[in-house]
């Protein structure tokens, strides 16, 4: 199995992909609060008993406006 990319390289990719510094300062801040979100709710379903994987759920949240932000040709 792959592992998961570190919160960094998540920001990296959101970089790559953002069409402008200022776009990717914007997309940053939105989707580390997201990712804020994210694992405080996860965190609670997991202290429920939910089995839930953390690592899985933060990288999901740091990348879910990935396709948003691509520069296309």
């Amino acid at each position: 199995m792959k592992k998961l990319p570190a919160k960094e390289e998540c920001l990296k990719l959101l970089k790559k992909y953002c069409v402008s510094e200022e776009h990717y300062k914007a997309e940053k801040d939105h989707v580390e609060s997201v990712a804020k979100t994210a694992l405080f709710l996860a965190n609670k379903l997991k202290q429920a008993g939910v089995a839930i994987n953390l690592d899985l759920v933060e990288c999901g949240a740091l990348l879910h406006d990935l396709g948003k932000t691509k520069n296309d040709p």
